[in-house]
């Protein structure tokens, strides 16, 4: 009987020894993973800040420096970052722009509010009957300013129209087909009533209303990331 009670007390003990051991072994894999998680999160994360860095160094070289759409030496962007990340946008294949339509449709500004419109994208087509900007609101009061900066020599000219009531056209400087610009141009058209008002803007053929870098590429040691994004060329401001 003595034995039995030993034998089974041997049993109890191996089993309980054998229970901690997988209790301890299933928690030391769920850490081990959940390291492995931790630590593949940070290095994804750092691919994607590295794509995030190629996109804007891209859009900075085309919005500010004006470098020239499929030109791969000029709007290219290749670097490593201080920790080692790795980014690529390919300027011939990654960078493109998104057209609007023939108009951007309604658009509505409150009293004190201004719309801010960009034409500087070297290497695509652009209107080349000019920018027609109506006014639907009945007593419109409103000015435009228009800031041109000839390519050729970077002189700057600033047009101001004030209290203008219907509609104007814009005059758009460009070359021969496909009517790539002669100058850049900043076009701001201010709400200087005291009622919401409404415009359109119109031209003939395509605008671009956007810049897309369509695939910025983020390397990190064995992570990879791939991001696209796109960069307005046009935005609402001031007001109350």
């Amino acid at each position: 009987m003595l034995r039995d009670k030993r034998s089974i007390t041997i049993l109890l003990v191996i089993f309980v020894i054998s229970s901690l051991l997988t209790s301890a072994a299933l928690v030391a894999d769920v850490l081990i993973r959940q390291a492995r998680m931790t630590k593949g999160s940070a290095n994804s994360e750092a691919a994607l800040y590295a794509a995030e860095s190629g996109a804007e160094e891209t859009a900075y070289k085309v919005l500010k420096n004006h470098c020239e759409l499929g030109d791969p030496n000029s709007c290219g962007s290749n670097d490593t970052l201080s920790n080692g990340a790795e980014y690529l946008v390919e300027g011939n294949n990654d960078i493109t722009v998104e057209n609007a339509d023939a108009s951007f449709g309604n658009i509505t500004l409150t009293p004190g509010k201004s719309f801010v419109l960009y034409l500087d994208i070297r290497g695509v087509g652009y209107p080349s009957a000019g920018l027609t900007v109506s006014c639907l609101t009945a007593g419109c009061s409103s000015d435009m300013v228009v800031l041109e900066e000839v390519i050729a020599t970077g002189i700057q000219t600033e047009t101001i129209y004030t209290d203008f009531s219907s509609s104007f056209v814009v005059p758009i400087s460009v070359g021969a087909s496909p009517y790539y610009l002669n100058s850049y141009y900043k076009i701001t058209l201010h709400n200087s009533g005291v009622i919401s008002q409404d415009y359109t803007i119109n031209w003939t053929g395509n605008l671009p209303k956007s810049l897309k870098i369509s695939k910025s590429v983020g390397t990190y040691k064995t992570f990879q990331r791939v991001i696209e994004m796109i960069f307005p060329r046009w935005q609402i401001i001031g007001g109350s």
